[in-house]
């Protein structure tokens, strides 16, 4: 979970109450899903879920408390200006294959000081390292905007082809030596630097504003006397470009700032304003909510809860219109509404229930059997991944695999889309944001995949799977077959390997694993083209096999050798 910092004194004042003590304070923190890790006198350090990403600066936690002790409730009112004529951003066309999606505010008249530009700086860094995949799905710009002037055009251009001086810097740089020498630039360049061209914020007067996602410009420096702001947000997912500049409007207004929208002009007549600062309707049961949580209260009882969680309900019967602000990027059904419901019931009212049937529990055999896999793949000098068993259908068409997939019917991005139905995608995904990192890269993942299948109840199955990827600019099939052999041999599990033909993996330099006549993976070298989506010019070499049906093998030797 993310940690961050807060000012004790800080977060008391935006709540509005400074006589809370230690205790009442912590158990406060606690019930809204912030863990306390130290409660000093000045400071405070918290981890917070990572799917609070409103909560990751001081404003956001104080806005969660002041609902939680009933000092404000239900929807959060902030003044929001519409944009004016001339707050536009135009959107070239020239950024389409680079970083295509942008969205911009302003906030005026906001109170930073000191602390509220820490927390404001904290807040960017936070989100750039959990949601934005380290700046790789969207960046934030912070600017001065007492020195911008709009319009603001976001255009793509050669590195070599203009210069600016860069934050922290006292000299212009051109684009190219500010990749190879700035350190935000060795740190983030990697990004865009295979594109050719470079994302540039340009205002009207000609100023470089920002070169997304690596740096911004001197000139727009913020300090903590800066009262109005000017912000942008760059990406890959408009989606979580949107969350981001959402976050980051509602948390400044928390400090007395007034929300200003821009229009962004995307060409042949399509526009949008950002932010949306319109509440999201989520409609829930109220027999819904007391199912899922177990707290039998009364409609009005639930109403006044979802208040202290800032959110407002307008009752039509036995259901709820839940009025959700525009910052809350996590709730997105009924079940996030009932847990908002119990954080507002209070966590520590819940009475358990001792369940009737007393058990006493103990690993599965498969989870042995895979505990063994594991060791036995980092003693051959693998490092384990581990990701998401949500994917994307384009990630699996990329990788040239196309079993049927399950797929999810209202997904939260173009990121999630189905389950994967292959371990490999999501390693060549990883080592593509790794390209960067010395080779040889050697790494494996053990995890669950679920194919579509018709024969089945639940009309899927899931499959227990290894996968191991060596990439190495020597790498060959030999490589990985050495690795596969030992590690079914140590397993004591008789095997065959015959040729096979797959999308995936180059023909003629692929294998089938066979185990007791079935088909239990497929080993060799990845297709030239299947890298090159992955952004990869590195040869690879993989094997992925099903340790379900390896198990059935191993387990049936073990009893035999008993």
């Amino acid at each position: 979970m993310p940690t961050i910092s807060i000012n004790r004194d800080d977060l008391l004042k935006l709540v509005g109450k400074g006589d809370l003590s230690d205790n009442e304070l912590a158990e406060a923190l606690e019930l809204i899903k912030a863990e306390v890790k130290v409660l000093g006198q000045s400071e405070i350090i918290l981890e917070v879920t990572a799917d609070r990403a409103e909560m990751f600066s001081t404003e956001g936690i104080a806005r969660s408390l002041k609902g939680f002790l009933e000092i404000e409730l239900g929807v959060p009112k902030y003044p929001v200006i519409d944009a004016m004529e001339n707050f536009v951003v135009k959107v070239d066309r020239s950024v389409m294959e680079v970083r295509p999606f942008v969205a911009c505010a302003v906030v005026v008249d906001c109170n930073l000081g000191e602390e509220g530009l820490r927390q404001l700086i904290q807040l960017q860094e936070v989100l750039h390292k959990t949601h934005g995949r380290n700046r790789r799905k969207f960046a934030i710009g912070l600017h001065n905007f007492d020195v911008v002037k709009p319009p603001i055009t976001y255009i793509a251009k050669p590195l070599d082809s203009f210069s600016f001086v860069p934050l922290g810097e006292d000299k212009k740089l051109k684009g190219e030596e500010i990749v190879e020498t700035h350190p935000k630039g060795r740190e983030y360049g990697w990004i865009i630097k295979d594109k050719g061209l470079a994302p540039l914020l340009i205002d009207s007067n000609n100023n470089i504003l920002s070169m997304p996602p690596i740096i911004n410009s001197e000139l727009t420096r913020v300090t903590s006397r800066t009262k109005n702001l000017f912000i942008d947000v760059t990406g890959t997912d408009l989606k979580a470009v949107r969350n981001a500049l959402a976050i980051l409007t509602a948390n400044l207004a928390e400090r007395g700032g007034k929300i200003v929208k821009f229009v962004i002009h995307e060409g042949q007549g399509s526009e949008r304003t950002e932010p949306s600062t319109d509440c999201k309707v989520v409609t829930v049961s109220y027999d819904r909510l007391i199912e899922v949580t177990g707290i039998e209260e009364s409609l009005d009882v639930v109403v006044r809860c979802l208040r202290k969680a800032r959110m407002d309900a307008i009752v039509r019967g036995r259901e709820l219109d839940v009025l959700v602000p525009f910052y809350r990027i996590d709730v997105m059904c009924d079940v996030d509404v009932a847990e908002d419901f119990a954080i507002g019931y209070g966590y520590n009212r819940i009475v358990p229930d001792v369940p009737p049937i007393t058990t006493r529990g103990r690993e599965l055999e498969l989870a042995s059997f895979t505990r063994i896999c594991r060791e036995l793949m980092i003693g051959y000098g693998f490092q384990e991944v581990v990701s998401y068993m949500f994917t994307s259908d384009k990630k699996l068409d990329d990788a040239h695999i196309y079993e049927e997939r399950v797929r999810v019917a209202k997904p939260v991005s173009s990121d999630y889309t189905c389950l994967r139905t292959s371990l490999i995608p999501s390693l060549l995904d990883f080592l593509s944001e790794n390209v960067h990192v010395e080779y040889p890269q050697k790494i494996f993942e053990v995890g669950d995949v679920v194919i579509a299948s018709e024969g089945f109840d639940e009309k899927s199955f899931s499959d227990r799977r290894l996968a191991v990827l060596h990439a190495d600019y020597r790498v060959g099939y030999e490589d990985v077959q050495a690795i596969l052999y030992s590690l079914l041999r140590v397993l004591r599990v008789e095997f065959k390997v015959r040729s096979d033909r797959r999308g995936l993996m180059i023909e003629g330099r692929c294998g089938s694993i066979i185990v007791n006549g079935d088909a239990v993976g497929i080993l060799g070298e990845i297709k030239p083209e299947v890298l090159l989506k992955f952004g990869i010019q590195t040869p690879i070499a993989a094997f992925e096999i099903s340790l379900s049906k390896v198990y059935k093998a191993w387990k049936t030797g073990i009893n035999t050798r008993s």
